[in-house]
């Protein structure tokens, strides 16, 4: 399973130097403050002079608009014929028995003939485009050829493509060895099957503004009464907490190290007011929730640790 993700890395996107139905069965939330559109995100940091320019821009090539149907998710290229999304992507009722905590093959048997993987789906901008002559990936739609991999517990799935990504769409690496020990990340996705986002507030590493990723506070089997959602008991264990929240139609999207713009998780899931969203009253906009749920989870949107799914993989067949 790991030849999978022996990937490159490349950083000349710049030619000047080198489920809500949309994303069921996750809500759909305002559009978090911290995010803006890609291409915005990109003439900022050019306009800040910032060193993680063009890795931001190579890493955003890979990312990709993953639709099932009428669902909506976020996936990224891993190798030049395969992308990464969450499991949940995959399989409508992703919740349902069996709870086979190594069951590779749990998707919907319809996900693949109905799935387009959709690059290069962002607005322009302009003055990003003919000023600092960025040259944005190509606009393609690859259908799926199969799903090699899906898991409940570790919320991924890897899906092959029928044809092999252009040159400009460079796949991701993947980081297993980062620590969420509040170090900076951030992450790229297409909320409410919207064009590509950014979702940090600053890219710069020493940034008190950036996002985090910080260690699950979380009991398992101790949640509070009434969970309505059990099967997240299961995904905690490999999860960790970030504050770069994601709308739905996130869900599946990189989370990225600033620092090198490695994969270090998936997002899985969003929270409303940065608290646990599932229990949020989804009829108010940003309701906040009961103070006996926060004793049990630190607020901030989850993530899976991509160090969890590569051990997981490796003893996969």
């Amino acid at each position: 399973m790991l030849r999978w993700i022996a990937v490159a890395f490349a950083t000349h996107i710049f030619t000047w130097g080198s489920a809500f139905a949309e994303d069921s069965p996750h809500a759909m939330h305002a559009l978090a403050a911290e995010s803006e559109s890609f291409e915005d995100g990109l003439l900022r940091l050019a306009k800040g002079h910032d060193p993680s320019l063009a890795l931001v821009a190579t890493a955003g090539s890979a990312v990709a608009q993953v639709r099932v149907g009428q669902f909506s998710c976020t996936g990224f290229a891993i190798s030049k014929t395969r992308v990464m999304t969450n499991q949940h992507c995959v399989k409508e009722q992703y919740w349902n028995l069996p709870r086979d905590p190594n069951k590779a093959d749990d998707f919907d048997a319809s996900a693949c003939s109905m799935m387009t993987v959709r690059f290069g789906f962002q607005t322009a901008n302009t003055e990003l485009r003919t000023t600092y002559q960025y040259a944005p990936p190509p606009a393609i739609d690859v259908r799926c050829k199969k799903i090699l991999l899906a898991n409940m517990f570790h919320d991924v799935a890897i899906v092959e493509l029928v044809s092999e990504l252009p040159e400009a769409i460079v796949p991701l690496q993947l980081d297993a060895e980062f620590v969420p020990d509040r170090r900076n990340i951030l992450h790229i996705g297409h909320p409410g099957g919207q064009p590509k986002r950014l979702f940090t507030n600053n890219i710069a590493s020493t940034s008190a503004q950036s996002c985090n990723a910080i260690p699950l506070q979380f009991a398992g089997g101790q949640g509070p009464d009434g969970d309505q959602h059990p099967w997240h008991d299961a995904k905690n264990t490999h999860s960790f907490v970030h504050s770069c929240a994601g709308p739905g139609g996130s869900s599946g999207s990189p989370i990225l190290d600033v620092l090198n713009m490695h994969v270090v998780g998936i997002h899985w899931n969003d929270s409303a007011d940065c608290s646990w969203g599932h229990f949020a009253d989804r009829s108010t906009p940003g309701a906040r929730l009961d103070s006996r749920i926060n004793q049990y989870f630190l607020p901030g949107s989850r993530a899976i640790s991509m160090r969890e799914i590569l051990l997981f993989l490796a003893i996969t067949p």
